[in-house]
């Protein structure tokens, strides 16, 4: 199987009514409530491509969303973005092949990829910062008030949308450029640790949390430093 400029296939890990134990062994789930939540999204590249095409012609279908570099090889084992599944499953349009041993091939652009592991170490790509997370203060005092007074909790969320800071856990190299010319990263470094603040709906899950498995089960967010404001001082977790 051969890659165009901007392409990417993926042999993926499971299907999509599939859940890897840790054993290896396989549990077979009725998807049929929130299928995108059990979207195959991980897997290991096959093959990719040796350029990408990019520039600012609005509408070109051709072009990638933004202007970087390839930072992934054959043998990755990346995560990628769960509508290119779910739409290539539902479309039956030819992104999803399956071979005579019933392994399935996605199809994607390299854009619709977030991180690659290769020999144990993770490999950022296409801007996606890696964090970690961190409770809003002013959210907590607010819990802690509802608590004293019987109340209800009414914040619980877990897909990560209200969380407006985070912790750094793997940076990326910012982007060149955008299709959208309003668009930018800034340069300035982030250190692995950092506290950053966050667009409230830039920040989001790199899995699900029931297929969880790029960092243990531990769930990561990705933004890209076009979504994140500021690095923050430390303190404002005690403000």
């Amino acid at each position: 199987m051969r890659c165009g400029v901007n392409q990417v296939i993926v042999q993926l890990d499971r299907k999509q009514d599939e859940y890897l134990m840790r054993d290896g062994k396989k549990l077979y789930l009725d998807t049929s409530f929130e299928p995108e939540r059990h979207a195959p999204v991980t897997g290991t590249i096959v093959n990719i491509c040796t350029e990408l095409f990019f520039n600012q012609i609005p509408g070109n279908p051709t072009s990638m969303k933004w202007d970087t570099d390839i930072e992934l090889q054959i043998g990755d084992y990346v995560v990628s973005y769960y509508l290119v599944s779910i739409n290539a499953l539902k479309e039956q349009d030819g992104r999803i092949l399956t071979d005579q041993n019933d392994n399935q091939y996605l199809f994607l652009r390299y854009d619709q990829i977030f991180a690659g592991r290769r020999n144990g170490k993770v490999i950022t790509c296409n801007g996606q910062n890696l964090l970690t997370p961190v409770p809003d203060p002013q959210v907590l005092r607010l819990e802690q008030g509802l608590k004293a007074a019987g109340m209800l909790h009414p914040f619980k969320d877990t897909k990560g949308s209200s969380h407006k800071m985070a912790r750094m856990k793997y940076p990326a190299k910012p982007n060149r450029r955008y299709r959208d010319p309003r668009s930018y990263d800034f340069e300035d470094p982030i250190d692995v640790g950092e506290l950053v603040l966050v667009r409230r709906n830039g920040l989001l899950p790199l899995e699900y949390e029931l297929h969880a498995g790029f960092e243990g089960k531990q769930v990561l967010y990705r933004v890209q430093r076009e979504f994140i404001y500021a690095i923050a001082d430390e303190r404002v977790l005690s403000g």
